[in-house]
């Protein structure tokens, strides 16, 4: 890969890895780090990352690279390392998983029809369960299930800060948490395990 390809790649995907490095290794605040942090040079001794209305960083490569073909090697290293040191993943989840499959339908069929019946136990008659015991149990059942989700839910917090997930995301994902509670774990996994670790690909 070419300096200019490292470059565009960097600045195009991998801004909050230039926040990372400007973090760990030159000491910037994050606030600072975060204001649109650009790479705009690469040699064998070092890079060096614009911020912050033209403030620049020179990070060294420690030691320096034999030669530029190592240098996507040594930046997915330091990517690793920086972002482990602040608590974060090297890959960020830019999106979050909506509801789509025949699975997620059976899900908020189920559980929102539950609280519904929970909310209103009268509606147990339009399905002909009014006379049945199901409307003393139902309340409880729903209850304890949205308890679940709420632990749950603790768990996808703790994710979504890893995974430097955007605000308007998170939310989305605590929504559909609220509902599928376990199945939207499993699916933040799922995204997660195909990129864990960074590899030099």
């Amino acid at each position: 890969m070419t300096v200019e390809r490292i470059l565009s790649h960097m600045n195009k995907d991998h801004s909050h890895n230039l926040e990372d490095y400007l973090v760990v290794i030159s000491k910037v605040s994050p606030k600072l780090a975060s204001q649109s942090p650009v790479l705009t040079s690469l040699t064998i001794d070092c890079f060096t990352i614009e911020y912050a209305h033209k403030q620049s960083a020179n990070i060294p490569f420690t030691p320096p690279l034999a030669d530029l073909s190592e240098a996507k090697a040594r930046l997915i290293e330091l990517a690793n390392q920086c972002a482990s040191a602040r608590g974060y993943s090297a890959h960020r989840i830019t999106k979050v998983p909506t509801p789509k499959t025949k699975q997620d339908a059976f899900v908020y069929t189920t559980i929102l029809s539950s609280v519904a019946f929970a909310i209103r136990p009268s509606l147990l008659s339009t399905i002909g369960l009014g006379g049945s015991n199901l409307k003393y149990w139902i309340g409880p059942a729903v209850g304890f299930v949205m308890a679940v989700h709420a632990i749950e839910a603790v768990i996808l917090g703790k994710m979504l800060i890893k995974y430097r997930v955007p605000t308007l995301e998170k939310i989305k994902a605590f929504a559909f948490i609220s509902v599928e509670g376990v199945f939207m774990l499993k699916k933040i996994k799922a995204i997660a395990q195909k990129f864990t670790p960074v590899k030099n690909e």
